[in-house]
């Protein structure tokens, strides 16, 4: 099923963690990269929090969830509140439960997540949830707490809350079929709405299944505009930097609503710099035309006195080492005017 796997962990499409005591146990996550270039297919949709031992699933979360558009939001099945948590996925070691988070199995949040299962809720609670995997579906929860608070407010609360259960074989995320089990339990599970209206504010926003399973999520106004608002993102600094250290890790925490913003910024970097880069490689070339011996060229560069160290970078270590120096030197003068 997942035959392109090792190729993608090797292009960095998806990351993978090995269990500290058990090294046959390994979690799959799609990566910021795969957000960002927008490389979906099978493989990186299904490895949102994918557990496998030996090659086998043992348990996952859902399927990529995408946003919906309004041509999408037709015939509904459900209408479920989106939580603002962190995703966690329960799994057995060693024939104890344990939960962890879509790409970790010792995070902070799924160590929380898994005191909260053992100390807040009895044995009943924790055998429903090992049945149900041995029927071959995990419950999946968000791990909501006071230290773990992304956006919206929850106070005091400390829990897991179901969301619902996933079909092991094809990702797909039901939130009715054992929802009345864990009512029954007094498990928290997330809120049902019976119609599509504006989202309530100080919520994340909704998630809405289709007839045939598919989940789309809806994102509330208020909860982008206070994301930005927290997050006071300076995402040119950050993508020049991005650029310069081939690390993207930091897009994780982006809702993938700024995305299209990021782009552009990204967009307008990278059309800069390839202006720059041919504009010194013609302040090179009359350089080399004009002087002969090295002393000569050094000379001629020096009568371009802005761009020489530079210059001096193409003309000695070549146009790879000119690009990072014509970021580093973006990155300075954007960090100075932000000062000034």
């Amino acid at each position: 099923m997942f035959d392109d796997l090792a190729k993608l962990i090797e292009e960095k499409y998806i990351s993978v963690q090995t269990h500290e005591q058990d090294s046959s146990l390994k979690i799959y996550n799609y990566t910021a990269k795969t957000q960002f270039d927008n490389f979906w297919n099978e493989t990186t949709m299904h490895c949102r929090g994918l557990i496998m031992r030996e090659g086998m699933i043992v348990a996952r979360g859902p399927k990529k969830i995408f946003n919906a558009t309004n041509e999408q939001l037709v015939n509904l099945k459900g209408i479920y509140e989106k939580a603002d948590g962190s995703l966690g996925i329960p799994y057995e070691h060693h024939g104890d439960l344990y939960i962890a988070t879509r790409g970790a199995f010792h995070s902070n949040q799924a160590k929380e997540a898994t005191t909260i299962l053992h100390a807040q809720h009895d044995e009943y609670l924790i055998v429903l949830i090992a049945d149900l995997m041995q029927e071959g579906r995990t419950p999946v929860f968000e791990i909501i707490y006071p230290e773990n608070q992304i956006v919206v407010n929850y106070g005091d609360q400390r829990e897991i809350v179901y969301i619902g259960s996933v079909d092991n074989e094809t990702g797909l995320l039901n939130y009715e079929i054992d929802r009345e089990a864990f009512e029954e339990l007094e498990c928290p599970v997330v809120k049902k709405y019976f119609k599509l209206g504006e989202i309530p504010e100080g919520t994340e926003g909704f998630v809405v299944q289709l007839e045939d399973q598919t989940c789309l999520k809806i994102k509330s106004e208020w909860y982008l505009k206070i994301h930005r608002l927290l997050g006071n993102r300076d995402y040119f600094g950050m993508v020049i930097s991005s650029l310069l250290e081939d690390n993207m890790s930091w897009i994780e925490d982006v809702p993938d609503e700024f995305y299209e913003e990021i782009k552009r910024v990204q967009a307008g970097i990278e059309k800069h710099l390839k202006e720059e880069i041919k504009r010194l490689r013609k302040l090179l070339d009359v350089a080399l035309e004009e002087g002969e011996s090295d002393r000569e060229i050094a000379l001629q560069i020096q009568e371009f006195p802005e761009d020489q160290n530079l210059l001096f970078v193409l003309w000695r270590k070549g146009e790879e080492h000119l690009r990072n120096g014509v970021l580093r030197q973006m990155l300075q003068v954007h960090r100075a005017e932000n000062q000034a």
